[in-house]
Formats: C-alpha cells, sequence, structure tokens
C-alpha cells in the first residue's frame, strides 16, 4: 500500500513538473514568435 502511494505520488509530482515547466516556457515561446513576426512584417512592409 505504501509503494503504490509513493508511486501515485511521484507520476503526479511529474505531471506537476510538466505543467510548470510548460508554464514557463510559453511565454518566452510567445514573445520570441512575436518578435520574429514583427521583424517579418517590419521588412516586407520597407520592401514594399
Amino acid at each position: 500500500m505504501k509503494s503504490a502511494k509513493e508511486k501515485d505520488f511521484h507520476t503526479k509530482d511529474i505531471i506537476a513538473m510538466v505543467i510548470a515547466a510548460y508554464q514557463l516556457l510559453l511565454p518566452t515561446l510567445l514573445i520570441i514568435f512575436a518578435f520574429f513576426m514583427i521583424i517579418y512584417l517590419l521588412f516586407t512592409r520597407i520592401n514594399m
């Protein structure tokens, strides 16, 4: 019984870590994507 509880806690801990990493990485990825989109739009407007 004790080992099953520890295993369950372990899987929940891994899921929580993955969610936390996703929440930390998502804003930086959105900022990088927005930065490249702004550069692309500026270059297309300059070339026009």
